[in-house]
């Protein structure tokens, strides 16, 4: 007998007048359909631009402990701040053996075709990385172009480029940290203060 498959839901709004029932109630009859156990059920009425969501880190701790097959969600928005995070976090499940369902954007790791979407989503955001490493490249041959000096620039300037360059690299905080031998909240202050290079923040 074919095993059951276990899934967790994540459902985001941005404010706390906001309802969270239709997700959960189209998530639920969706994860039915498929035969699926819903595990655990998440809700959260925080804003895309909150990094701290720990119903978010919650969900996909589950799924980092292998205690669900499936992570389902209603709306890539409602789910990862930028393509660059739903593309990191989706390789992160591939290597767990986790699947992936967006229910309003077609995205089901589940099928043939979702993993053709995933596949070009992953692409693009490759292109994108590609194209900010360019962008600092040429930024750094118009400054010595110009004359202005390159190779010294002040230690904050230099710890800015050298934490920004890191991450184009789409490496954590804490490996930044680790590798520039400074602390996680100064890595975290860089990012918050400057953006993510590259993110397209979510409109939602």
């Amino acid at each position: 007998m074919k095993k059951q498959k276990r899934c967790v839901i994540y459902t985001r709004v941005s404010t706390e007048d906001q309802k969270l029932d239709q997700q959960v109630y189209e998530l639920k009859e969706f994860a039915k359909q498929r035969g699926w156990k819903v595990a655990k059920v998440f809700e959260e009425k925080r804003s895309a631009a909150d990094k701290e969501r720990p119903g978010l880190k919650k969900a996909v701790d589950l799924a980092r402990e292998r205690k669900v097959d499936v992570f389902l969600v209603w709306k890539f928005d409602r789910f990862a701040r930028s393509v660059s995070m739903l593309v990191n976090t989706l390789e992160e499940f591939n290597g767990l053996g986790v699947e992936f369902v967006s229910l309003k954007d077609k995205i089901d790791t589940t099928t043939s075709v979702g993993k053709m979407t995933f596949a070009v989503i992953a692409a693009m955001a490759e292109m994108e990385r590609d194209i900010m490493s360019e962008r600092i490249k040429a930024g750094i041959e118009a400054r010595r172009r110009s004359g202005k000096q390159i190779g010294r620039p002040s230690k904050g300037e230099k710890l800015r480029y050298q934490i920004m360059g890191l991450r184009v690299q789409q490496l954590s905080y804490g490996e930044i940290g680790r590798r520039l031998k400074v602390h996680t909240s100064t890595v975290s202050g860089v990012i918050k203060k400057y953006g993510e290079p590259g993110e397209v923040q979510t409109a939602f």
